[in-house]
């Protein structure tokens, strides 16, 4: 779903920190948690793979994720206190989250 390789989603599975939900068979996450590696190869498409950003905006995405899986028509909000500054980032409706792999 991500339109990358599987050695990239174990790379980032590993980063992230994400376990599967369920015993059976591999990569059973749950469905925010496959979010939060479909919106991270979205975000290192737009800033790099080297850059640290999209990994500090996955990582604080949880809540934001879970209100795309309750009202999925709907984009949201993600916002990002930094030291100094906040970053706002407009996440798209779930439909165009995923249709975008």
């Amino acid at each position: 779903m991500t339109g990358r390789d599987l050695r990239y989603v174990q790379r980032q599975t590993r980063r992230l920190g994400l376990k599967p939900v369920y015993l059976i068979g591999e990569r059973q996450w749950s469905r925010a948690d496959a979010l939060k590696l479909i919106l991270l190869a979205r975000l290192q498409a737009i800033f790099g793979e080297t850059s640290p950003l999209p990994f500090d905006i996955a990582e604080a995405s949880d809540s934001t994720l879970e209100g795309l899986l309750r009202a999925p028509g709907r984009g949201a909000m993600l916002s990002l206190p930094a030291t100094g500054i906040n970053l706002t980032v407009s996440v798209p409706s779930l439909a165009a989250l995923v249709g975008a792999a």
